[in-house]
């Protein structure tokens, strides 16, 4: 595995939502974000958009529009009823520790899937962001295989799989995407104080003794 020094990490975030949620507060929600903002909701939140200032978050090099910006996402979070799972593989300690180690993304589609089944039960519908047909129809695979009984559960998932593009602008898909980040950094920084992962850690699926290891958040390896 070539191993990008600026990405030692593999994460895959997923945001679970209850539809009528979804549909009645957490779509209406981001749009109303977008409209305080930009006046129309046709912005899509991506991270690495927002980090380098370009298309429409070219407004963010107005610090008191990025610092609104960051505040009303923080506050998206906060008021949201959305559950987070995550898993992020620390790809160089994931090949050293394994002679011959699964796709990364594979064993966090597994990850993340297990946790998700352990929120919501059977009869989920998943929305992936489209990577391609050809990594589509890999993930699908994947899915089935995971929900069919390849997990350690060993029970029937029966997901449903979906793709979309990332300009068909899917909230879901979005804040899953700004989740991202924060958790990264919190992998590699337990104390950190950012607003930002302190409004996403709210939301992470947690056991009953307030525990996010190995409920809503797994790290490989160990």
């Amino acid at each position: 595995m070539n191993i990008d020094p600026g990405s030692p990490d593999f994460a895959l975030t997923a945001i679970v939502y209850e539809m009528g949620a979804y549909l009645d507060q957490e779509i209406p929600s981001i749009c109303r974000l977008k409209h305080a903002l930009w006046k129309h909701e046709g912005v899509i939140f991506h991270c690495y958009d927002i980090k380098k200032k370009v298309g429409p978050f070219s407004k963010c090099i107005d610090a008191d529009f990025r610092d609104n910006l960051y505040e009303s996402i923080a506050e998206a979070f906060k008021q949201s009823t959305m559950q987070i799972v995550s898993a992020v593989v620390d790809k160089k300690r994931y090949t050293e520790k394994y002679l011959n180690p699964a796709d990364v993304y594979y064993m966090s589609v597994k990850f993340v899937l297990e946790r998700i089944y352990g929120i919501t039960g059977p009869e989920t519908t998943l929305v992936f962001e489209s990577r391609g047909k050809r990594e589509d129809a890999l993930v699908r695979q994947w899915v089935y295989d995971i929900s069919a009984g390849d997990n350690y559960q060993k029970k029937n998932f029966g997901f449903e799989c979906c793709f979309a593009k990332k300009a068909t602008n899917v909230v879901g898909l979005q804040m899953a995407d700004l989740a991202c980040e924060p958790i990264i950094h919190f992998t590699h920084n337990k104390e950190t104080e950012r607003p930002d992962w302190k409004a996403v850690s709210s939301k992470i699926w947690r056991g009953p003794a307030g525990q996010m290891e190995g409920y809503g958040l797994k790290t490989f390896p160990k």
